[in-house]
């Protein structure tokens, strides 16, 4: 009998002498050495080179998208000139462009969304990285040995509490890092090819409607400043200079057609790389807690 009453008693101070270990190891360096030891550590690397390499891509792409608004401003600029030419010739181009310039105007919006996106979880997973373990942990080990010595419903409580808040713990401490890992697991199988084709296709066609500029030089061959008086009269009377204003608006506008086709390609692999997939995989982990957090020590049995 005495060594059946001792045995318990062994049990809670195993228990107890475990919780207090996990808490001083989670309050110094030791916990953060031993997880860096293994997989923990190359995790948060993977973690840190993902949110870089995302931002970095945000920022090219915001570039080269509104790369098109000074080229824009260029055409439409060409094209006020000639009006004395043609006044048609300004609201083609404002047909063409302006579209063009509000779907700009809103990938900027949603590239704004997925970038203050990627901050937000950058930031979180450096604050997990303290929070969740230096803070949380000890504080749940605190509870648990309470529960393990209190016999008493309060103890119980404080039981459950402490196993739920390591739980917690664990979710603060490597949820962000597993979105990141995640992210960037579908980004590489999936969504890369797709994002290099069509920022190479957006910066291609900036390059060509920036080449294919409806300036003056291109209505009028020649050059020579003498022939300024010529040059206008060609403009005012609709010539040769008209014509290959006109036929580079229909090139402009081919040029546009898919350029709106690769920025609202952008947008779709932007939302769901820094949204739609963390979201997923943020669900996924609450609802792994919430099978897994029952308390086993409870006497009733959870609730369908």
């Amino acid at each position: 009998m005495a060594k059946m009453a001792k045995a318990p008693q062994k049990r809670k101070w195993i228990g107890c002498i475990a919780a207090a270990l996990i808490g001083i190891m989670a309050l110094t360096p030791i916990l953060d050495t031993v997880l860096d030891s293994l997989y923990v550590g190359a995790l948060d690397e993977s973690g840190h080179r993902y949110f870089e390499q995302a931002l970095e891509r945000s920022l090219y792409t915001y570039a080269v998208v509104r790369g098109i608004n000074g080229i824009i401003s260029v055409v439409q600029g060409t094209a006020v000139a000639a009006a004395p030419a043609g006044i048609g010739l300004s609201v083609a181009a404002g047909e063409i462009l302006d579209p063009v310039n509000d779907l700009v105007e809103r990938f900027s919006w949603i590239l704004l969304i997925a970038t203050v996106a990627l901050g937000i979880q950058k930031l979180l997973m450096d604050v997990g990285l303290w929070f969740g373990f230096s803070y949380l942990l000890p504080v749940s080990m605190i509870f648990i040995i309470i529960g393990i010595w209190r016999t008493t419903p309060w103890g119980v409580r404080a039981k459950a509490l402490g196993y739920r808040l390591v739980l917690i713990a664990v979710v603060i401490r490597f949820g962000v890092p597993v979105m990141a890992l995640a992210s960037d697991k579908v980004y590489l199988l999936f969504l890369e090819q797709p994002y290099t084709e069509a920022t190479h296709s957006l910066a291609e066609i900036n390059h060509q409607i920036k080449e294919g500029s409806l300036g003056p030089s291109d209505a009028s061959p020649g050059g020579d400043p003498s022939s300024w008086w010529e040059r206008l009269e060609t403009w005012f009377n609709g010539s040769d200079g008209l014509e290959k204003i006109k036929e580079r608006l229909a090139l402009l506008q081919e040029k546009i057609e898919g350029y709106a086709e690769h920025t609202i390609k952008l947008a779709a692999i932007f939302l769901l790389q820094t949204v739609v997939i963390p979201l997923a995989v943020f669900w996924g982990v609450l609802r792994i807690v919430g099978i897994r957090s029952v308390n086993p020590w409870s006497s009733r049995s959870p609730s369908m």
